[in-house]
């Protein structure tokens, strides 16, 4: 048993790459929200009398474990950034936490 197939017509071409949109981050807030990985600070990425971005307290007499957006180095107490992870963003550059 022969199976024919119907001629096509003209394919539809492609854009040229420059017309495609794609999506980004923009200045105004406009497009999707970025990504940032949460990392653990240490002595070289922080400096203790910063302020935690979510509650403003300092980070001189705390002894649990201190934590940084990696994009914008805005520093969390570990409760703080449970809390913040909550809500989904960074406080500071609104972008989504990731571990």
């Amino acid at each position: 048993m022969k199976v024919s197939f119907p001629k096509m017509g003209n394919w539809v071409g492609l854009p040229p790459a420059n017309e495609y949109v794609t999506p980004s981050n923009t200045q105004n807030g406009f497009g999707l929200t970025g990504t940032s990985q949460i990392i653990e600070a240490n002595d070289t990425n922080l400096t203790f009398t910063n302020e935690c971005i979510y509650c403003g307290h300092d980070f001189i007499d705390y002894s649990g474990k201190i934590y940084l957006c990696k994009e914008c180095r805005a520093p969390y107490h570990e409760n703080c950034l449970n809390t913040q992870i909550n809500e989904g963003t960074c406080k500071k550059c609104n972008r989504i936490l990731l571990w």
